[in-house]
């Protein structure tokens, strides 16, 4: 550790986007991502080495893995799952888990500091995402589940006059679905920036994944069809 703060390998595999990044305390140093892979496990490995050789330090530098933990795809949420504990057992060093959802929703609260309501989004197939709901003081209101969306999904918010802010990249494909509605999008993409606030903040109060026990949050198994609408 570095001046007392901690360098920490922050990894996001829970959709399409395959990146890392480097962070000094609560400050991304550096970061390389691939928006349009699915082969996380060719290079996820390639894409640390690099980070920490720009860097000019070694894996026995970092303090400890900052991972993203889904929900998202069942196999990359594992690609990430395995090269984060296969890490810290290596080094010694802890794991910090951080949900998915909840980073979406902290990096769309800082771009929309005004809203009242923020639902990020997990594309999971067809009109289905994995979603939860947070206030804008990052209260969750409604916990991870998987949601089949419809165009009067969002109607009782709205109602009221809510501002309601949706993000992550299953709020891409709602656009045409909630089109001229008081509904304002976020950032899309996952992304090991996301995790560096919260990751910072869990290593200082050593809250800590067990090593041993640790799951990626999948919500449900990868041959369970059947959506479970429970937002509203």
């Amino acid at each position: 550790m570095s001046l007392n703060k901690p360098y920490l390998l922050n990894i996001e595999t829970s959709t399409d986007v395959c990146s890392v990044g480097l962070s000094h305390g609560d400050v991304i140093e550096s970061i390389i991502e691939d928006s349009n892979t699915r082969a996380h496990a060719s290079v996820i490995t390639v894409y640390i080495q690099d980070l920490l050789r720009e860097a000019g330090l070694k894996t026995s530098d970092l303090d400890g893995i900052v991972l993203s933990e889904g929900p998202g795809s069942y196999t990359s949420l594992r690609v990430g799952m395995s090269v984060a504990k296969g890490l810290c057992f290596g080094l010694g060093i802890p794991l910090i888990s951080i949900n998915t959802l909840e980073a979406l929703a902290l990096a769309a609260l800082k771009q929309f500091p005004d809203s009242d309501l923020i639902c990020p989004m997990i594309d999971a197939r067809r009109m289905e995402v994995y979603a939860a709901l947070y206030d804008s003081k990052m209260e969750c209101l409604i916990d991870n589940q998987p949601l089949i969306l419809e165009d009067s999904t969002f109607d009782s918010y709205l109602q009221k006059g809510r501002k309601i802010i949706l993000c992550g990249n299953g709020a891409e494909k709602t656009k045409s679905l909630f089109k001229g509605k008081n509904i304002h999008y976020g950032a899309f993409k996952t992304g090991a920036s996301n995790l560096v606030e919260s990751g910072y903040v869990r290593y200082m109060n050593k809250n800590f994944a067990d090593l041993a026990y640790f799951s990626p949050n999948y919500i449900k198994s990868p041959n369970i069809t059947q959506a479970k609408k429970k937002l509203l």
